[in-house]
């Protein structure tokens, strides 16, 4: 629907509580956010009451080309967001196993284990209306995060959780400026249609294998078993979980 996407990274717990209760800025710089996972505290400090993400199209008055410099690097500007959202996931996932102030043996299984729990949560994805975050001067909701060169804001604003994922796409999106901004923004209605059409088809083609007919049917003595029923009823079961995993999940594209 043509609306800005803010990246925002965390481990485990803090996905939890984003997801059920928004960003909320007095979080910011807490035992188990991203901050804590770096073995510095000026971050943790720099980011006490600040809710940060990762900016969307603003990027592009820092681009030089199709690269963006960034820390003294030349890099892709999109790997680099969806990057930078999956370290800081990796680096909650460190603060929660208390990485920074572990030692020897405890901090390397902190390390490892910190960032498989940051990595397995999804980027969080905010939409919002462009005017509210773009060419809105003092009235912006957020602003420059001065530690990330121009790739990321911050704010000491709470977001509501209905500014995530497709749910905020539908909250944010449907009013009476959808079809103009739509018609600004065919780059991103075109990504948004094919993702919707690509998940759309995996679920049909996972529905239709769980429901197809077997090439080779079972004998009477597995039917009499309850083998055969058994494997029908675990296949359906294994399907709605995947539906139920596939939601939430949906919440972060």
């Amino acid at each position: 629907m043509g609306l800005e996407t803010l990246i925002h990274g965390t481990g485990p717990l803090g996905y939890l509580g984003i997801s059920l209760h928004g960003g909320n800025p007095s979080h910011g710089g807490n035992s188990i956010g991203s901050s804590a996972g770096f073995e510095s505290y000026g971050y943790l400090k720099n980011s006490k009451n600040l809710f940060h993400v990762f900016k969307d199209s603003e990027l592009s008055l820092y681009e030089s080309g199709d690269e963006l410099k960034f820390y003294g690097y030349n890099l892709p500007v999109e790997p680099l967001i969806s990057f930078q959202g999956r370290e800081h996931a990796a680096l909650s996932g460190m603060a929660h196993f208390n990485y920074a102030n572990a030692a020897g043996m405890k901090k390397k299984i902190a390390g490892v284990v910190g960032r498989i729990s940051g990595l397995i949560c999804p980027n969080l994805k905010f939409r919002f209306k462009p005017e509210v975050i773009l060419n809105c001067g003092k009235l912006c909701l957020f602003e420059d995060d001065p530690d990330y060169g121009g790739v990321a804001y911050r704010t000491r604003q709470h977001i509501s959780r209905f500014h995530l994922g497709i749910t905020g796409s539908l909250f944010q999106g449907i009013n009476s400026g959808t079809v103009d901004r739509m018609a600004g923004n065919p780059g991103k209605v075109l990504l948004g249609i094919g993702l919707l059409a690509t998940g759309a088809y995996i679920g049909r083609a996972t529905y239709r294998y769980i429901h197809a007919e077997p090439v080779n049917k079972p004998s009477e003595e597995a039917n009499k078993s309850g083998c055969w029923e058994k494997s029908k009823v675990l296949g359906k079961g294994a399907f709605w979980c995947a539906v139920a995993l596939t939601t939430i999940f949906l919440n972060t594209l």
